[in-house]
C-alpha cells in the first residue's frame, strides 16, 4: 500500500500529458496507467494497476517485446517500437472501429527502491499522421482536375508534395532506428550465438537479416528520393563526355567482371543543364543497362548522343532480357519492379527518380523494347538559356 501511494505521487504529473504513459516493475507487473492511456484503452487505472500486463495484453508476452523490455529493466539504452513495425503495443479502438497508430519509446528509470529499474512507455498517437497522407493524396489528385484555376490547383499541389516529401523523409529516418536495432540484434545472434541455434533457427536469422537489409536498401532509396523532390534545380556548364567517361570508370570493376562492352558516341559536350540531376540519371540508367544485360555473351551497351534544335537526346540500348512493351508506364513508379528479387537485385526505385528528375527539368523519358531483346531508353534533356556567369563576372 505504501509502495503504491509512492508511486501515484512520483507519476502524478504525467496524467495531465496527452500521451499514454504507463510503468512496469521488473515482474512485469503494472505501477502506473496514466489517464490518457486510460481514456484511449479504456481501461480504468483502478482496474488495472498491480497486474501483470500479460494478463491483459498477451501478445506483449512474444520474445520481440520481452527482450527489449528485459534490457530496460538492466538500465539499457531507451527503445522504439515504431508504429510502422508494430502499430500499436496497446489496442486502442477509435469511434469508427480502427485501432490507433502507435509510436512508442520504452525508457529506463530508478525504481524506489535506488537499486532496481523501471520501464517508463510513452505512447505517441500517429493515427492523424497516416491520414495527413491521405489527405495529401487527394489534394494531388484535385489539383490536377481543377483544369480551369490551374494556378492556384500548382500551388496547393506543390505544398502537398513538399508534405508529403517531408513526411516519407522523417518516415524514412524513424525506420532507421529500429532497423538498425534488428541488424544489430541478427548480427550478434550470428557471431556469438549461431553455434547454439537450430537449422531452421540458423536459416530464420538469415532471413531476418536479409529482409532488414532489404527494407535498409528501400529506406535508402525513397530517401534520395525525397531527396530529389525537394532539391532546387540548379543549372551550370557540365561536359556530357566527360560526365559519362567517369561513370563507366567507376564502374570498371564490374564492367570486366561481367565481360561488358560499352560503346559511346556522343555529338556534343558542354551544355548548360543541372549537373547533379544529370549524374543521378545516367547513373541509374547505365547501372540498369548493366544489371539487366549481365548474363548476356557479352553484354554490350551504347550510348549515344545527339543535339537537336531545342534539346539534347541521350540513348541507352542493351542487349539484355528486355521487357513486354504493356508495362512501359509502370515502371516508372516508385518501389515498382518488373522482375523479381530472385532473378536480378534492386529496389524499383531507379527509374522513378530518373523521371522525377527528368520531370523538374522539364524533360522526357521512354523506352522501347521486346523480351529477350533488349532495351532502348530514350531522354530528352531541354536546352536551356540561361547565362553562366565566369569568374570574372561576365556572362557567357
Amino acid at each position: 500500500m505504501e509502495e503504491h501511494k509512492k508511486i501515484e505521487e512520483r507519476f502524478e504529473a504525467l496524467n495531465q500529458v496527452p500521451i499514454g504513459m504507463f510503468v512496469l516493475r521488473e515482474d512485469f507487473v503494472i505501477l502506473f496507467w496514466n489517464q490518457c492511456i486510460a481514456d484511449w484503452s479504456g481501461i480504468s487505472q483502478e482496474a488495472i494497476v498491480g497486474d501483470v500486463i500479460f494478463d491483459k495484453f498477451p501478445d506483449l508476452n512474444k520474445p520481440k517485446y520481452t527482450s527489449r523490455i528485459k534490457m530496460i529493466f538492466e538500465g539499457g539504452a531507451p527503445t522504439i517500437l515504431s508504429s510502422q513495425l508494430h502499430r500499436y503495443i496497446i489496442p486502442c479502438l477509435l469511434p469508427d472501429e480502427s485501432y490507433r497508430f502507435q509510436h512508442t519509446t520504452v525508457t529506463s528509470i530508478p525504481a524506489n527502491d535506488g537499486k532496481t529499474n523501471y520501464a517508463l512507455f510513452a505512447i505517441e498517437d500517429v493515427t492523424d499522421l497516416t491520414k495527413r497522407i491521405r489527405e495529401s493524396q487527394n489534394l494531388h489528385k484535385m489539383a490536377l482536375e481543377e483544369v480551369a484555376t490551374r494556378k492556384k490547383a500548382e500551388n496547393e499541389l506543390n505544398a502537398a508534395v513538399k508534405e508529403l516529401l517531408s513526411f516519407s523523409y522523417t518516415v524514412s529516418h524513424d525506420l532507421k532506428t529500429p532497423l538498425r536495432g534488428i541488424l544489430g540484434y541478427t548480427h550478434e545472434l550470428n557471431k556469438k550465438h549461431r553455434e547454439n541455434l537450430s537449422e531452421r533457427g540458423k536459416f530464420c536469422t538469415d532471413q531476418i537479416k536479409n529482409a532488414a537489409q532489404n527494407l535498409n536498401g528501400l529506406i535508402d532509396e525513397l530517401l534520395k528520393y525525397s531527396r530529389v523532390g525537394g532539391q532546387q534545380v540548379s543549372f551550370t556548364n557540365i561536359s556530357m563526355r566527360k560526365i559519362i567517361d567517369t561513370l563507366i570508370s567507376e564502374r570498371n570493376q564490374l564492367i570486366e567482371e561481367k565481360g561488358v562492352i560499352i560503346e559511346t558516341d556522343i555529338s556534343f559536350d558542354n551544355i548548360i543543364t543541372w549537373g547533379t540531376g544529370v549524374i543521378l540519371m545516367l547513373s541509374n540508367i547505365i547501372d540498369n543497362a548493366i544489371k539487366y544485360s549481365s548474363n548476356e555473351n557479352p553484354p554490350i551497351i551504347k550510348v549515344i548522343g545527339v543535339e537537336h534544335a531545342g534539346h539534347y537526346s541521350l540513348t541507352v540500348i542493351d542487349n539484355g532480357i528486355g521487357f513486354n512493351m504493356k508495362y512501359q508506364n509502370k515502371m516508372y513508379g516508385l518501389f515498382n519492379r518488373l522482375v523479381g528479387d530472385h532473378e536480378f537485385e534492386g529496389t524499383g526505385a531507379g527509374l522513378a527518380i530518373v523521371k522525377k528528375i527528368l520531370d523538374k527539368l522539364g524533360g522526357k523519358i521512354w523506352a522501347e523494347s521486346e523480351l529477350g531483346k533488349g532495351a532502348s531508353f530514350f531522354v530528352e534533356i531541354p536546352k536551356t538559356e540561361i547565362p553562366i556567369i565566369d569568374k570574372k563576372g561576365e556572362s557567357n
